[in-house]
């Protein structure tokens, strides 16, 4: 099931909670969106849990806090993740 939909420039980011996909408009009268996966790996924690930059999403996965720039996603949260996750309350994650 869907967590959230972002909009990044003219695509729509579907975060689920172990994927991150990408719905694209065609322009084609028989397939109108294109749905492709961007990654099976990471997913996202909470459905407020994405911010949206001009140039990329920054997001809280289930194990680190990620960027995404519609093509990769990159671990960022290491220098802090052991105390972010410490002292979040996975009750409050909504």
């Amino acid at each position: 099931f869907p967590v959230t939909i972002t909009v990044f420039g003219e695509y729509l980011v579907v975060y689920k909670q172990n994927s991150i996909q990408i719905i694209s408009y065609t322009g084609d009268s028989n397939t109108t969106f294109e749905r492709t996966i961007v990654s099976t790996d990471v997913g996202l924690l909470s459905p407020r849990g994405v911010v949206a930059t001009p140039n990329l999403h920054v997001f809280v996965g289930y194990d680190n806090i990620y960027s995404f720039n519609c093509n990769d996603t990159t671990a960022i949260g290491d220098p802090i993740r052991a105390e972010f996750f410490r002292t979040l309350n996975p009750t409050k994650r909504d």
